[in-house]
């Protein structure tokens, strides 16, 4: 794990670089000067009502295991969320599962698999978008092949997900099983079991009308995430068309999920310059945009996280220590 950090670590140090170089600091504070424009603030409102809608999201996914109030998860979520972007190399994505394992029956294995599951809906509502898109707007060659490929892969993952991890759930464990027969009997039962908890998390992928609803919130999510993008845009006074906002959340999200240091630092500039130069916006311009949007939705998780934590009962020290000393199922 600490070696993730340390790459991840690295990696937000060159992106930083590629993004800040030819840029003065000077250009950077006059080009964010509308922080406090009424667009920006109802894009920082629409920033919110993501981390509210993630949260109703996750108790939907929850729901065939176990039913938890969106006023216990919505903590969680912040504290969660929090964890992800503070922590490099996207540690903090356990950090959720974790916490749900502390605070009710679901353990954390079995939450993995719901997070899992969202990941794989946000992957699905993004292509989504980014399909429609295509039909109407022009967009670079690469970025269509890369989206194609994605989408296969994403497609892919979650037939797999259905069949193997879900339907013909017992063939996967006696794959398991076989696979692993050289190790001791003891280690064996372990990974097994924390299997078929991984697998329970997975359940609701075999519900259409239950998949579809969460399908739908991750539309939803998105959308409103790419509302903010074009808030923003109006904030800034770029005169590009909404969809210009999908295409570069569409990167952002893919430039992120590299794992990085702490807060995204230089991944998220460097995805806001190169989808806002597919537009033709100046490098200095763009580059105050990012800093601008990575200032509000940064922030208002941080913001969020921080009311939260001292509640969570949470502690990176046990948290840490926990996977050091033992297996996360319990």
């Amino acid at each position: 794990m600490k070696k993730n950090i340390l790459i991840g670590s690295l990696l937000s140090v060159l992106f930083a670089y590629l993004s800040f170089r030819d840029i003065s600091l000077p250009q950077i504070i006059a080009g964010t000067d509308t922080i406090l424009d009424g667009h920006a603030i109802a894009a920082l409102g629409a920033m919110f009502a993501v981390q509210v809608l993630r949260s109703l999201r996750w108790g939907r996914i929850l729901r065939p295991v176990e039913k938890i109030g969106a006023l216990s998860l919505f903590p969680i979520t912040c504290v969660g969320f929090l964890a992800t972007a503070a922590i490099p190399a996207r540690v903090g994505e356990l950090v959720r599962p974790y916490l749900i394992a502390q605070k009710s029956q679901v353990n954390m294995a079995t939450a993995l698999g719901t997070i899992f599951v969202e990941r794989t809906c946000d992957s699905l509502a993004i292509f989504f978008l980014l399909a429609a898109l295509f039909l109407f707007t022009p967009v670079p060659d690469w970025l269509f092949h890369s989206g194609i490929v994605l989408l296969a892969l994403t497609l892919l993952l979650t037939a797999g997900m259905i069949t193997v991890c879900v339907i013909k759930e017992n063939v996967l464990f006696r794959m398991i099983h076989f696979t692993l027969r050289w190790l001791p009997d003891s280690w064996v039962d372990k990974i097994l079991r924390i299997s078929r908890q991984f697998v329970s998390g997975l359940k609701i992928m075999i519900d259409l009308r239950e998949l579809m609803q969460v399908f739908l919130y991750s539309l939803v999510i998105w959308s409103v995430n790419a509302c903010a993008i074009y808030l923003l845009f109006l904030a800034f006074d770029f005169n590009l068309p909404p969809v210009a906002s999908v295409i570069v959340m569409a990167i952002l999200i893919v430039g992120i999920a590299i794992p990085a240091g702490p807060g995204y630092i230089g991944n998220w500039h460097y995805s806001c310059l190169l989808g806002l130069s597919l537009y033709g916006v100046p490098k200095t311009d763009a580059f105050s945009f990012a800093v601008m949007y990575h200032f509000l939705s940064v922030g208002i998780i941080f913001f969020l996280g921080s009311i939260f934590l001292p509640f969570s009962g949470f502690s990176f020290h046990t948290f840490w220590n926990s996977f050091k000393t033992r297996p996360p199922a319990d």
